[in-house]
């Protein structure tokens, strides 16, 4: 069949291209294709494609940020939104914990307050030492303006990962797409500059 025929020939082209640019590719009859796409070398786990042939490596997303040259998409996202999205990942919940831990302390330095004032009592003097504790941590919940900083990192946090989600189920070639460069782009920088701005 003439149809299929050409077909065929184009299909290998287009396999042939992709695995020679695109990605790198092995015989999945090959001892090699069952090892793990993350190896150990050296004590810590690099990706698989430090281990490649230099020619046979995914070049446009391996290419490491070195902050100066122009990066292609697949490296800002490898070296630059997966690092934020983790650091986020990691710092927020620390910085929700610290607000709560505050916020505990004043509403129980008001109750003791509230109770020390209680007529009968003869400890009405630790009344303004509870008060003067309290405002003194409301004032450095209010200037390191930690609810803030606890809703950004939320709210962006939770951008990012949905963003991180939708990259994994894009192919390559929608990858490679005007929309889906500024929207991983935008997303990350928006994110990262509500925090800084704040």
């Amino acid at each position: 069949n003439t149809d299929s025929g050409v077909e065929s020939k184009f299909h290998n082209i287009l396999k042939k291209h992709i695995e020679q640019n695109l990605i790198y590719t092995k015989d999945p009859d090959s001892k090699s294709s069952k090892k793990s796409g993350k190896q150990k070398a050296g004590g810590k786990i690099t990706s698989m494609f430090s281990s490649m042939p230099q020619k046979a490596t995914m070049s446009p997303s391996i290419e490491k940020d070195d902050f100066v040259s122009p990066l292609t998409i697949e490296t800002y996202v490898e070296y630059r939104a997966t690092p934020i999205t983790l650091a986020y990942e990691k710092h927020t919940p620390g910085i929700s914990d610290k607000l709560s831990m505050l916020e505990i302390s004043v509403f129980l330095l008001t109750s003791m307050g509230a109770v020390l004032a209680v007529p009968g009592v003869d400890l009405s003097s630790w009344v303004a030492i509870t008060v003067a504790l309290s405002t003194g941590i409301t004032s450095c919940i209010e200037y390191f303006q930690l609810k803030v900083e606890r809703d950004t990192r939320n709210n962006s946090l939770a951008e990012f990962q949905n963003l991180m989600t939708w990259w994994e189920s894009l192919s390559i070639i929608d990858k490679r797409t005007k929309q889906s460069k500024e929207k991983a782009v935008g997303v990350i920088e928006d994110g990262v500059l509500i925090l800084v701005e704040r």
